[in-house]
């Protein structure tokens, strides 16, 4: 039954989304709310407060059989649908976030936009199946596009460049 179960997202009442994920997961649904760290007004200074990254949206891994039961939770509108059907998150892509989100903190959503006066013909795989990875621009940005989703996820990767590019690459035993 587990491979059933596939990333989707709920929409919810605004300002609702912690809340929901908290209930989707007493309830026994793989949830997750993407957080970002912001900058607000705290009393007589400024605080980082965790706010939801996708404003309205929580993250969603179930059956489509568990539809029913998701629209039932208090603060869940509905399951965003695209396309007359509801709209799969690849699982890499909800990896990619989350890893994204643990290097970079504070995050910036850009929307993707399609120029629809130019003929461009995009597949619906094309739409799904790849992310972007782009680890550095200008030495100080880091972005990954998630086509599925429609935006493309911004950071400030204020990190010398041979740290940024090797930190994750495996040891390699030097000849000697």
């Amino acid at each position: 039954m587990n491979e059933n179960r596939k990333w989707y997202v709920v929409y919810t009442r605004q300002g609702r989304e912690k809340k929901v994920a908290d209930i989707l997961a007493r309830k026994r649904f793989e949830s997750y709310c993407p957080l970002n760290k912001v900058m607000r007004p705290w009393s007589d200074a400024r605080k980082l407060v965790p706010e939801p990254l996708f404003a309205s949206q929580v993250f969603v891994r179930v059956c489509e059989s568990d539809f029913k039961h998701l629209t039932h939770v208090d603060g869940v509108i509905n399951v965003v649908y695209w396309l007359g059907n509801p709209a799969v998150i690849r699982d890499t892509e909800v990896e990619t976030i989350k890893g994204f989100l643990k290097e970079y903190p504070t995050v910036k959503l850009e929307k993707v936009a399609i120029n629809m006066d130019k003929n461009i013909t995009i597949s619906r795989d094309m739409l799904v199946d790849s992310v972007d990875y782009i680890p550095r621009i200008a030495d100080t940005t880091a972005k990954i596009h998630l086509p599925s989703l429609g935006y493309t996820l911004v950071a400030d990767a204020s990190i010398p460049n041979d740290e940024l590019i090797f930190r994750n690459l495996p040891e390699v035993a030097q000849a000697g």
